[in-house]
């Protein structure tokens, strides 16, 4: 896996233990990634530069979990499409995706750590994203 992620560009993304091994999990240090590399990722899949990227992003649309990036705007638009992945453990809360508006596409990606109230991370998560959408679409 960890030399797809090269293979992907991927510089900083590692995959040192099992995904399923919560203890490991907790320690941040294990299996690290940054915002840099997430945003690569999901370019590679905007432009359709890897392998099986329209059913990626088909997936990425699905996304379940609509309290961070997508949460503030304005859904009913025809013309916004979110493409996203949420990532929560204890302290972290992390969401990034790609966003396709009639003003210009754009990629967004939110990795926090060390939160003491998720829920409130959520919020400054959508609220960065309102502001970016508005800015983008002069809301």
């Amino acid at each position: 896996i960890n030399q797809k992620f090269v293979e992907f560009g991927l510089t900083a993304t590692r995959l040192n233990h099992k995904i399923n091994n919560f203890k490991e999990l907790m320690n941040r240090e294990t299996n690290p990634t940054t915002p840099q590399d997430i945003s690569h990722l999901l370019e590679q899949i905007y432009c359709r530069n890897l392998p099986s990227s329209e059913l990626m992003e088909f997936i990425l649309k699905k996304q379940i979990y609509g309290t961070r990036l997508p949460y503030l705007l304005p859904y009913e638009k025809d013309s916004l499409s979110i493409c996203h992945k949420t990532g929560s453990l204890n302290t972290i809360a992390h969401d990034a995706g790609f966003f396709r508006i009639f003003e210009g596409d754009y990629i967004l990606s939110v990795l926090t750590q060390k939160q003491k109230e998720v829920a409130k991370t959520n919020l400054a998560i959508a609220e960065l994203s309102k502001n970016i959408y508005e800015l983008i679409t002069k809301h």
